[in-house]
C-alpha cells in the first residue's frame, strides 16, 4: 500500500512526548530522550483514571443487557479534546480525495487478516480487546501477508494486566504505546488466567521467551483520526479521513458510550435488511472500546419516520464488538452515519443526543511492524510491590561526543503485586529492545557505550525491591552483564555497571525442582574463564530479605541446603524457606578478585498445608445432642511432639476449643452441639518451624426430634414396591396409596421413608404393596413419634444404630496387650473410632484410632501404660451419617503385681523333701534385665535360689520356678522377689514349716571322683536304679557331696556309691548300713555327725 496516504502531521506519539519525556518500560508508555531534555508539563500517569477505559463491572449484567452497556469510561473528555486542539493545525488531510472517489462499500472483517470474533466476556478489557486483539493482529497478520488463525491472533491479557485499573478499565493510550515499545506475544502464549474473574488479571507474564516474542511484534506506529463534524450524506467530505483509511485496508479504533445506544433494523430494500444498526446515542455513563472495520453508503434507514430516504438517512460503517459472535449482527453492529453527529442531519428530536463516536479514534499505520533488533537488555527483579519500582537504563557513548541515552519507567499499574501477580515477593523476568534507548543499536555497536541500570523503589513500605540479575545479549549471545550483589531496597535506589569478564558461573543447579519444607537439597556450581582459585558463597533471597548459607570452607563449589533451617542468622520460627526463592551463588576468584554470580529464580518450596478437612456426617443438617467428628489431613508439617493442633467450634459469637488427647496425632476430634444454630468449626496447626494453616467450615445444627424415620420389610411382597400411607397428627391422610418408600440404606429392611413431624407428636401409618395388598397393624395402624424405626413382620423394632463394646480382659494391666471389640446393629458402618478415657479426666488419652470398615464388627488392641480407671468409647459412623457411641465404663487397669506365689507341697514338710517354688509377676515393662529371685530365711540365715523362668518378656505370663531342699526342720520365711530394670524392687512372702523327719542324711567325700551316685535300698523296698541317684553338693565344709534319704517307717538303709564310669565304694562288697541320723563317709570310714 502507497504510504502517502498517512497523513504527515505531528502525530499522538509526539504529543505524548511533549507530556513526559519519561520511556516507560514496566509497562505503559515509552519514550526515550537525551539526559538534558528534563522539561515536563502534565503526566498522564497522573491522570490514569482520566484517560481510562473499561471500567464496567460487567458480572452485573446478562448479555442481553450488555448490548446497552459497556466498559471503556473516557471521563475527561476536555483534557483529550485539548491535546486534539492543539495539534489540529498540524493534522494535515490524509489522502484528500472527493467524495465520488472512495468504494461505496468496504468489509476489512471479511480479510484473511481479521481474527474470529470472540468475547472479552467478564473482563473489563475492551480497550485491549480493540487495540490489539482485533486491530493489532489485523496489523500484524497484513504486513507479513499470513491469514489471523487462532496461533496469529495477539494478546489483549498481555497489555491488559499490565495497564489496568484496580476495578478494571485501561487507557488506549498506554495500551498504543506499550504495543510500539514492549509489543505483544500470541494469545496462545499469554492469555487471561480467567474471563470471569476481573481480579484475577495480575501477572505481567515476567518470562523472558514471552518478552521476547512480544519484542518480536510491535506497532511501528499510529496516527490520530479527527472526528467528522457534520455529516450530510453518504458522499459528504467528513467522511473521507475515515473511509480513506479503511477503503486502504485499515482498521480503525474508537471509543464511544455504548449505554446510550439506540437500536433498530435495518428495512428491507436496504443492503443488509434486518441486521441490527444503531440509530443515536443519549451518552450514558458506560465506555466501550470497538473496532471500525468498514463501512456501506447503500444502507439506509427512514431516522425521521416520513416514509422516505433522505441522503442523511443513508450509510452506516460496520463495526466489531469484543461480546462474541452472539452479539447483534454475529458479533458486528451497524453505526449510521447520522449517528456519528452531535445534531441530526435527519430532523430527529436532538434532545440529550451524543455522538456515537466520542469525538476521536485512532487508526494503526499497519505497513511496518516492527521486529526486534536482536539486542535486548533482560532484567529480573524480586518485588511484591510493583508499583512504586522503577527502573532507569543509561546509555553513554564512551567517545568523545558525550551523548547519553536514558531508558527510564512509569508504572501504570496501580496493583500491590510481584511480576506474576503473586501477594508475595516472587521473581520476575521482562525482556527490552534496546533499540528502543538507542535506535539502530546492532550486536557491533553495542559495546560502543557504557551501560548502566538502576534499581529504584520509589516508596518505603517495607515491601523490598531487589535486582536479581541484568544481562544484555546480542542475537542470543550474552555480551554484558552486572554482578549482582542481592542487596534489597525500600525506598532508595541502587545502580549497576554492565561489564564483559571471561570469568563467569556456568552452571548452577539444586538437585531437587519439587521440594517440601522437609527436604534437604545440594547446591552445585561450576566456573568457567578463571584461575581455578575460587571461594563460594551461596544464599537465597526470600520474601525481600537476603540470606547467606553458613559454610566452613568456601573453597567448596556444593553446599548440602536445609529447607527447615537455612542459615544460623535466619529468625526462629519464621517458615524457613516456604514459598518463592531466589537462590544464588557468588565466586570470588582469589587471584584476580573478580566476581561472578547465577541464580535459580523461583525456586518454590512447599510448606505445610491442609489438604483435607472433613465434616461427618456428610450432610445438608447435623442434629442437637448427636456427635460431629472432624478430621484433617496435613502435608509436610515439620513434625515435633509440641506442635500445635487445635479444632474448635464458634457458636453465637463464642468460640470453643476442643480438647485434643495427649498422644494422639491432633488430626481428628469430635464434638456434641447442644444447641441449634450456625456453628463454625476450625482446625488450626502451628509447627516448630513457624508454618502455619487454618481451614474452617460450617455447619447447620437442628433438633431431631422432628424426624420420624421408618424402615420397612414384608417377607411375602420381596423387593418389589412398597407405599407408606401416613397420616401425621393434626393433618390429613396422604393420597391413596401413599407415597413410595426408598430402597433402604441398611441390610436389615428393604425399604425407607422420612416423615418430619414438624410440631405434631407423631403419625399413624401402614403399608401397601401397590397391588391391594396391605399391612396396616391388624386395622390399628402404626402410632410412631419421633425417632428411627424398623417394622418387619408386623415387629416394631428399634432401628437406630447401634453399638455394643467388650474387652477380652475382665481386668486389664498395664503393658498387657488388651483387645477390645464393637459390634453394630441396623446400618452399614463406615468407619469405627476407638477412644480411651482415664477417669479424673476429660481428655482421651489414646489411641484415637480410626479404622475404615464396612463390616459389622471391628477390633482394636490396646496396650495401656498407666494403672487406673478408664471408660472405653467405640464411636461408629454409619452409612446413613448416624453417629453412635458404645461404651465400657469403670474398667480397671492394675499396675505391676505379683499373680501368685506358690509352692507345689503345703506347708509342714519333712527335712529331705524337695519343695518347688513358683511365682509370676504381671503389668510389668518387659526388658532384659527384669530378674527373679527366692530367698529362704530361718530368722538367722538366708539363701538365695536364682529360678528358671518361662516367657520372661511377657508381661501377663512369665513363670519362675525353683526348687528346695530343707535340711533341718523349723519355720521359713520364703519370699519371691522381682526386681525390674528401673530399679524398682517387688516382693512377697510365705511362711513354711519343715519338721524333722525319719531320714538318713549322707555327706560323702572321694579324692579320686569327679560326680557321685548313690545307690540304696530302704528295708522292705527295692534297690534304686543303677547307677542310682546323682548327690547334691555339700551344704558342709570338708564335704564334696550330700544326699537325704527319707526312711519312712523302715529302720534303715544299705547304701553304696560310684562314679557313674563303673568305679564303686561298696565297703569291700558288703555295702554300708545306716539308720536315722546324719553320717559323714570317707575311704570307708563312718562318721556319725551331730
Amino acid at each position: 500500500m502507497d504510504k502517502k496516504f498517512f497523513t504527515e502531521k505531528k502525530r499522538l506519539l509526539s504529543l505524548l512526548l511533549a507530556i513526559t519525556m519519561m520511556f516507560s518500560i514496566m509497562p505503559g508508555m515509552t519514550y526515550a530522550a537525551k539526559a538534558d531534555n528534563t522539561s515536563t508539563t502534565e503526566n498522564i500517569e497522573d491522570n490514569f483514571e482520566d484517560y481510562a477505559t473499561g471500567g464496567l463491572d460487567e458480572k452485573a449484567y446478562t448479555l442481553e443487557e450488555l448490548y446497552s452497556k459497556d466498559d471503556d469510561a473516557v471521563s475527561n473528555e476536555e483534557l483529550i479534546d485539548s491535546i486534539i486542539e492543539d495539534n489540529e493545525d498540524n493534522n494535515e488531510a490524509a489522502y484528500e480525495l472527493d467524495g465520488d472517489t472512495y468504494p461505496s462499500h468496504v468489509d476489512n472483517s471479511t480479510s484473511k487478516y481479521f481474527p474470529k470474533v470472540d468475547s472479552q466476556e467478564y473482563i473489563g478489557s475492551c480497550t485491549c480487546w480493540a487495540e490489539v486483539y482485533y486491530a493489532f493482529t489485523y496489523a500484524t497478520c497484513r504486513a507479513n501477508d499470513i491469514e489471523a488463525t487462532d496461533d496469529k491472533i495477539m494478546s489483549p491479557a498481555f497489555i491488559y494486566n499490565q495497564i489496568k485499573a484496580y476495578d478494571g478499565g485501561s487507557s488506549f493510550f498506554y495500551a498504543l504505546n506499550l504495543l510500539m515499545h514492549s509489543g505483544a506475544p500470541y494469545k496462545d502464549t499469554a492469555d487471561f488466567e480467567s474471563y470471569y474473574n476481573e481480579y484475577a488479571c495480575k501477572t505481567w507474564f515476567p518470562e523472558k521467551s514471552i518478552w521476547e516474542e512480544a519484542t518480536n511484534n510491535r506497532l511501528a506506529d499510529y496516527a490520530y483520526v479527527g472526528t467528522p463534524d457534520t455529516i450530510t450524506s453518504p458522499k459528504d467530505s467528513d467522511l473521507d479521513e475515515l473511509k480513506s483509511y479503511l477503503s486502504n485496508g485499515c482498521l480503525v479504533t474508537f471509543s464511544t458510550n455504548i449505554s446510550g445506544w439506540s437500536y433498530a433494523n435495518i428495512p428491507s430494500g436496504s443492503d443488509y435488511a434486518g441486521e441490527y444498526i444503531v440509530k443515536s446515542s443519549s451518552g450514558g455513563a458506560t465506555g466501550h472500546r470497538m473496532t471500525i472495520v468498514g463501512y456501506d453508503d447503500n444502507i439506509f434507514i427512514d431516522l425521521n419516520g416520513n416514509g422516505t430516504i433522505e441522503e442523511a438517512e443513508k450509510g452506516a460503517f460496520k463495526i466489531a464488538n469484543s461480546w462474541g459472535d452472539d452479539y447483534r449482527n454475529d458479533g458486528f453492529i451497524w453505526l449510521a452515519y447520522d449517528s456519528l453527529n452531535s445534531t441530526s442531519q435527519a430532523g430527529v428530536n436532538n434532545y440529550n443526543r451524543y455522538s456515537t463516536m466520542c469525538n476521536y479514534a485512532v487508526q494503526y499505520v499497519d505497513s511496518t511492524v516492527k521486529k526486534a533488533s536482536d539486542v535486548n537488555m533482560v532484567l529480573t527483579l524480586n518485588t511484591s510491590d510493583r508499583r512504586y519500582n522503577k527502573i532507569l537504563i543509561n546509555a553513554t557513548k564512551t567517545d568523545d561526543s558525550g551523548t547519553d541515552y536514558v531508558y527510564s519507567t512509569v508504572g501504570a499499574n496501580r496493583l500491590s503485586y510481584s511480576l506474576d501477580g503473586a501477594d508475595y515477593a516472587t521473581d520476575g523476568t521482562i525482556v527490552y529492545d534496546l533499540n528502543n534507548v538507542i535506535p539502530g543499536i546492532t550486536k557491533d555497536n553495542v559495546k560502543d557505550y557504557t551501560w548502566t541500570v538502576t534499581a529504584s523503589d520509589t516508596y518505603s513500605n517495607s515491601k523490598y525491591l531487589t535486582l536479581m540479575d541484568a544481562y544484555i545479549e546480542a542475537d542470543g549471545n550474552e555480551v554484558l552483564e552486572i554482578t549482582p550483589d542481592y542487596n534489597a531496597i525500600d525506598g532508595s535506589d541502587k545502580t549497576y555497571t554492565f561489564t564483559n569478564s571471561t570469568f563467569k558461573v556456568k552452571d548452577f543447579t539444586v538437585s531437587n525442582s519439587n521440594p517440601t519444607i522437609l527436604d534437604k537439597v545440594n547446591l552445585a556450581a561450576t566456573v568457567s574463564g578463571g584461575s581455578g582459585d575460587y571461594s563460594y558463597t551461596f544464599g537465597a533471597v526470600h520474601n525481600g530479605t537476603t540470606y547467606y548459607f553458613p559454610m566452613y570452607d568456601h573453597s567448596y563449589n556444593t553446599y548440602e541446603l536445609s529447607l527447615a533451617y537455612p542459615s544460623i542468622d535466619y529468625p526462629a520460627g519464621s517458615n524457613a524457606l516456604v514459598g518463592s526463592n531466589t537462590l544464588f551463588v557468588t565466586v570470588t576468584d582469589n587471584v584476580t578478585g573478580e566476581t561472578a554470580s547465577k541464580n535459580i529464580y523461583n525456586y518454590n518450596v512447599e510448606g505445610l498445608k491442609i489438604t483435607d478437612f472433613s465434616v461427618t456426617p456428610d450432610s445438608d443438617d447435623f442434629y442437637v445432642n448427636e456427635k460431629v467428628h472432624l478430621s484433617v489431613s496435613v502435608e509436610n508439617e515439620y513434625y515435633y511432639r509440641y506442635n500445635t493442633k487445635q479444632f474448635s467450634y464458634t457458636h453465637n459469637g463464642v468460640t470453643t476449643t476442643i480438647p485434643v488427647y495427649s498422644g494422639s496425632s491432633g488430626y481428628s476430634e469430635s464434638f456434641t452441639p447442644t444447641e441449634t444454630g450456625t456453628y463454625t468449626v476450625t482446625y488450626y496447626i502451628r509447627d516448630c518451624i513457624g508454618q502455619e494453616a487454618t481451614v474452617s467450615k460450617t455447619i447447620n445444627v437442628v433438633d431431631k426430634n422432628t424426624l420420624l424415620t421408618v424402615y420397612y420389610s414384608n417377607s411375602s411382597w420381596g423387593n418389589g414396591v412398597a407405599n407408606i400411607h401416613y397420616c401425621v397428627d393434626g393433618s390429613s391422610w396422604t393420597d391413596v396409596p401413599g407415597v413410595k418408600m426408598q430402597g433402604s440404606d441398611i441390610k436389615e429392611y428393604t425399604w425407607k421413608y422420612v416423615i418430619d413431624l414438624g410440631d405434631a407428636n407423631g403419625a399413624q401409618i401402614c403399608f401397601n404393596n401397590g397391588n391391594g395388598l396391605w399391612d396396616n397393624n391388624n386395622n390399628s395402624n402404626y402410632y410412631l413419634t419421633a425417632g428411627t424405626y424398623g417394622i418387619k413382620n408386623g415387629v416394631v423394632n428399634d432401628a437406630s444404630l447401634k453399638v455394643s463394646v467388650s474387652i477380652d480382659r475382665e481386668v486389664g494391666g498395664i503393658y498387657n496387650n488388651s483387645k477390645i471389640t464393637a459390634k453394630t446393629e441396623n446400618g452399614t458402618p463406615v468407619q469405627y473410632k476407638f477412644l480411651i478415657y482415664k477417669a479424673g479426666s476429660a481428655r482421651v488419652i489414646g489411641p484415637g484410632t480410626v479404622f475404615d470398615s464396612s463390616q459389622s464388627e471391628a477390633s482394636y488392641n490396646w496396650t495401656p501404660y498407666s494403672e487406673g480407671t478408664y471408660t472405653l468409647e467405640v464411636e461408629v459412623i454409619d452409612n446413613r451419617g448416624n453417629i453412635t457411641s458404645g461404651f465400657i465404663n469403670n474398667y480397671v487397669v492394675e499396675g505391676p503385681k505379683f499373680n501368685y506365689f506358690t509352692t507345689d507341697k503345703p506347708s509342714s514338710q519333712s527335712v529331705g523333701t524337695e519343695i518347688t517354688l513358683s511365682t509370676s509377676f504381671v503389668n510389668f515393662q518387659p526388658d532384659q534385665y527384669n530378674s527373679y529371685s527366692f530367698t529362704i530365711s530361718d530368722g538367722t540365715t538366708s539363701t538365695t535360689l536364682y529360678p528358671t523362668v518361662t516367657n520372661p518378656y511377657s508381661a501377663s505370663d512369665s513363670v519362675a520356678t525353683a526348687t528346695w531342699i530343707p535340711t533341718e526342720a523349723g519355720t521359713y520365711t520364703l519370699t519371691a522377689v522381682f526386681a525390674a530394670y528401673t530399679g524398682a524392687r517387688y516382693t512377697t512372702s510365705m511362711e513354711y514349716v519343715i519338721t524333722d523327719s525319719n531320714a538318713v542324711t549322707v555327706y560323702y567325700n572321694n579324692s579320686n571322683w569327679s560326680t557321685a551316685n548313690i545307690h540304696y535300698c530302704v528295708d522292705g523296698l527295692s534297690w534304686t536304679n543303677v547307677p542310682g541317684v546323682s548327690m547334691q553338693a555339700s551344704d558342709k565344709a570338708g564335704y564334696t557331696w550330700k544326699y537325704v534319704i527319707d526312711l519312712g517307717s523302715a529302720n534303715g538303709a544299705q547304701v553304696c556309691f560310684n562314679n557313674g564310669n563303673n568305679w564303686w565304694d561298696s565297703r569291700n562288697g558288703s555295702n554300708y548300713y545306716l539308720t536315722k541320723g546324719t553320717y559323714a563317709i570317707e575311704n570307708g570310714n563312718v562318721t556319725t555327725i551331730s
